[in-house]
């Protein structure tokens, strides 16, 4: 810390940055929602416009830099249906995207919870990197 570095013979005010800040920035290019440190951590809350379909929104705490990617890994489920699958929207707003919710097994309008099922290395987090 303490060293920043500059393009050309004019050297500009020092910056200094919260952790709280810094932190922020870092979160527009990466955000996990799930980092696989509780057995049945929650991500978020999604409902079922059909038998096999449901749908949850995901929002950051910031804008992110550009549309991200979704990746998970682990066994992420649906309360306890654990053999859904995932398709992925970006929305052009940059901060709440929606990702759909397949294969499983809840009746249409049910609400449910989006969770790591039993697993301790479950991840689940947008990208947007360079």
């Amino acid at each position: 810390t303490g060293v920043q570095l500059e393009v050309g013979s004019q050297a500009t005010a020092f910056e200094h940055r919260s952790k709280g800040e810094e932190t922020r920035l870092c979160q527009r290019y990466f955000y996990p929602f799930l980092r696989g440190t509780n057995s049945y951590e929650n991500i978020t809350l999604g409902f079922n416009y059909n038998s096999t379909t449901g749908i949850v929104l995901l929002e950051p705490p910031v804008e992110m830099r550009d549309t991200p990617s979704l990746t998970s890994s682990g066994t992420i489920g649906a309360d306890d249906d654990t053999s859904i699958g995932f398709t992925f929207e970006g929305q052009s707003s940059k901060r709440c995207f929606r990702c759909n919710i397949t294969n499983h097994s809840k009746t249409s309008g049910q609400g449910f919870q989006l969770r790591a099922h039993n697993s301790t290395s479950s991840k689940f987090e947008l990208s947007a990197e360079l």
